[in-house]
């Protein structure tokens, strides 16, 4: 992609990656900086957008001594994420954002069009996207596993179909791959890309086990009692109910139903404005208030989930309400001004959309399962479930120290540098273990526990490690042997 004579250089700048070609000598040439800033607007009635992205590449270059600055504002790739992906999460947009600022950072180093790309340069641009260390010189940049480069030109092909490229665009074409010769040219193969193996880091597992999940719910690495009895539900629901932590930080009072029976069941589901720390995945995204009363709203596995909760659980959840949503009045004069500040921050900043409101139909109410809070409120509104300190709604950021501190206290391995094993997802994937492993589910229960709509879905749920894969070969070995030389042996007694 450079000429022989010349390097890049990575430089990490808070508007994002900034590209400084040199020569070898390490002489300026020029840079090039695709920045996205990211403005923060108030919401409207007709938009789901929490935020909107704006894509600038600024170019410097260095002739004669004399520098000019080029600024260039590329309205396709903003309009593309704002409105293209609009109803999709924030952290997807987030991805799609990554993707579009390296592919404009590709294009402005190779001076080249995106529409009229050749074919041996979308080669170089997917060698540059999995091998970026390739041509940077000098600094600390690690290769992109293979999944991470799939899930962006996924993002990148949308982009090239939405703005109507032809099917014979070379990053469309689905055999697009690469490779590199003993002299190093990239060239092209027919081949599938080969994944990237991921090598697990020494007592760290993609998944939490049965007795990690124990300590870490009866942890006393808090010292708030408030606090223990929050991570208590919160881990209870991501192990036993198999919930992601978006689902759990976006719990209202009104998503907590108890049936006649006495039985507890949650509706997981999304609401307006969309907000990615507390986004549910498997329903709708809700793109204004209008679309609650729409039929897909409505439809369970599509618009809500329904999750039953162990009696346990809802036990805890009750004891979690009493000493948060109540606020009684303290007895001493001294608390008086702390509970005056806490009831008006309850009271203006974890509110959220009473969805029963708009609807306006008893029977589809609770056949939603949503909970009246009338009589649950203290001012008769919808409140997020989980609160923080300050009586905000609980944020992720929040929770993932909150939970750091217990797996510090619980010896449960962290891994450092670069995060591949996330510390909430894992008991969603202990869940899936355990649903497989030690309950013998088949894949079709599996699959309907996990809220999946695919079997497939479960597949990457099941990583095993090199211990586990040794003791189940251990394990069926032994079995083999029993059922084979045990029969025959019984065999021979009989005759």
């Amino acid at each position: 992609m450079l000429e022989c004579d010349t390097d890049l250089v990575l430089k990490m700048t808070r508007l994002g990656s900034e590209y400084i070609e040199q020569t070898k000598s390490g002489k300026y040439l020029r840079s090039v900086l695709v920045f996205v800033p990211r403005g923060h607007r108030l919401l409207h009635q007709d938009s789901a957008l929490e935020v909107e992205y704006t894509f600038f590449v600024r170019e410097i270059t260095c002739t004669g001594g004399k520098r000019t600055i080029r600024t260039q504002y590329i309205r396709e790739a903003g309009r593309f994420v704002n409105r293209a992906l609009m109803m999709q999460s924030p952290k997807s947009r987030e991805v799609a954002v990554h993707a579009l600022r390296l592919l404009y950072s590709f294009l402005a180093l190779e001076r080249c069009s995106l529409l009229d790309m050749s074919y041996d340069t979308a080669l170089e641009f997917l060698d540059f996207a999995h091998n970026s260390r390739r041509y940077v010189m000098g600094g600390p940049v690690e290769a992109r596993d293979s999944s991470t480069v799939s899930l962006y030109f996924t993002y990148v092909r949308s982009y090239l179909s939405w703005l109507g490229a032809s099917s014979m665009h070379p990053i469309l074409k689905t055999k697009l791959s690469v490779y590199r010769d003993s002299s190093g040219k990239v060239n092209a193969t027919s081949k599938a890309v080969v994944g990237v193996r991921r090598v697990q880091q020494s007592g760290i597992r993609y998944y939490i086990r049965p007795e990690e999940y124990v300590r870490a719910r009866n942890s006393e690495a808090l010292s708030d009692p408030v606090d223990r009895l929050l991570a208590k539900c919160i881990i209870d629901l991501m192990f036993i109910h198999g919930l992601r932590l978006g689902e759990c930080l976006g719990l209202t009072l009104e998503d907590i139903h108890t049936e006649e029976d006495g039985t507890t069941c949650i509706g997981i589901r999304n609401r307006f404005p969309s907000q990615g720390d507390r986004n549910a995945k498997g329903v709708i995204t809700v793109a204004s208030r209008a679309e609650y009363g729409s039929k897909e709203y409505r439809r369970e596995n599509v618009g809500y989930q329904i999750v039953y909760l162990d009696p346990l659980v809802a036990e805890d959840f009750d004891e979690y309400f009493r000493a948060v949503h109540l606020l009684r009045p303290p007895r001493r004069k001294a608390d008086r001004a702390k509970y005056k500040r806490h009831k008006a921050a309850y009271l203006g900043r974890c509110t959220a959309d009473t969805i029963a409101d708009y609807i306006q139909d008893d029977a589809v109410c609770k056949r939603m399962m949503l909970a009246p809070v009338a009589n649950r409120s203290i001012d008769g509104k919808n409140h997020y479930f989980f609160l923080s300190k300050k009586y905000s709604p609980l944020h992720d950021k929040t929770w993932n120290s909150m939970l750091k501190k217990i797996f510090v206290a619980e010896n449960i391995p962290l891994d450092h540098g670069r995060r591949k094993f996330g510390l909430n997802h894992r008991f969603r994937h202990g869940f899936a273990m355990f649903l497989v492993r030690e309950l013998h589910c088949d894949d079709h229960i599996a699959m309907k526990l996990m809220r999946h709509t695919s079997p497939a879905s479960l597949e990457p749920y099941l990583k095993l490690t090199p211990e586990d894969i040794r003791d189940l070969r251990a394990k069926y070995a032994q079995r083999i042997s029993e059922a084979i030389f045990g029969k025959k042996e019984g065999s021979t007694q009989d005759e």
